[in-house]
């Protein structure tokens, strides 16, 4: 279930690995992207879920219902555009526990039905493993999956595009961020202090505690990465896509603190 991206590709590939990964343990599933919430399949609405892989849960074991779990997210952030508060990088076979662990740091972040399957088998690290396993060897089918399940359904991307690459940063204030450029330094300094934090919190004070003495040499260390990846010239359409989604999802995270502060 996919309760996170507003991006149809990103739902697919979710739902689609779920999909993927159960047939594997020979059981029958059907992905869905949920447009507001709506099942075609199930003919009802479930507002706030963008997506749904359809199973029966009674023939799973807790096993499978964990690696199951694992596959939509490891999907999302191998072969999607990864949502801001996932790790850093990507999961590999190197940096695979230190990804899982990062996740695990973010876990509520996850639908209730990834969460409750993830957790329902005790050791989350062996689960992890098996799911990478079977998401990678599966690559192709996840993602012609993904495909067809998006065909026809995005004829442009869901965020404005300039006119050519390499495009400047200028142009995203511009057309991302509505010259809004406090805003847009407001959104760096978050991402400085989750990588600072290893994405547990966006709070810089909270970052300082953790770090002490190395805190000036960490930030201006990672605040020159934050800048390369969102405030330098977009060579493509893909580092583009990824900065404005990045962008429209903190925004979006800071406004709903402030409705719900009001």
């Amino acid at each position: 279930m996919n309760t996170n991206s507003s991006d149809d590709y990103n739902i697919a590939l979710h739902e689609g690995a779920h999909a993927v990964v159960a047939t594997t343990f020979k059981i029958p599933a059907m992905p869905e992207i949920t447009p507001g919430g709506y099942s075609a399949l199930a003919q009802t609405t479930e507002p706030g879920i963008a997506g749904l892989c359809h199973f029966d849960n009674g023939k799973i074991t807790p096993w499978q219902s964990a690696v199951i779990s694992w596959a939509g997210t490891l999907a999302e952030a191998l072969y999607g555009h990864r949502q801001f508060w996932m790790p850093p990088f990507k999961p590999s076979s190197k940096m695979l526990r230190d990804w899982h662990w990062a996740l695990l740091q973010q876990i509520g972040k996850l639908s209730a039905t990834d969460r409750a399957g993830i957790l329902e088998y005790k050791n989350t690290m062996r689960s992890c493993e098996s799911a990478y396993r079977l998401v990678t060897k599966h690559k192709t089918r996840i993602i012609r999956l993904a495909r067809a399940m998006t065909a026809g359904r995005i004829a442009k991307p869901s965020v404005p595009m300039p006119e050519k690459f390499p495009a400047a940063h200028a142009d995203f204030l511009r057309l991302i961020c509505g010259n809004d450029a406090a805003s847009f330094e407001r959104f760096i300094a978050s991402r400085v202090s989750l990588h600072l934090t290893n994405n547990r919190t966006s709070n810089l004070d909270a970052a300082k505690i953790a770090l002490g003495t190395l805190f000036d040499t960490a930030f201006a260390g990672s605040l020159n990465l934050q800048r390369s990846i969102y405030a330098g010239d977009f060579k493509t359409e893909t580092d583009w896509l990824k900065a404005a989604r990045d962008f429209k999802a903190w925004l979006a995270s800071v406004n709903n603190s402030a409705a719900q502060a009001t």
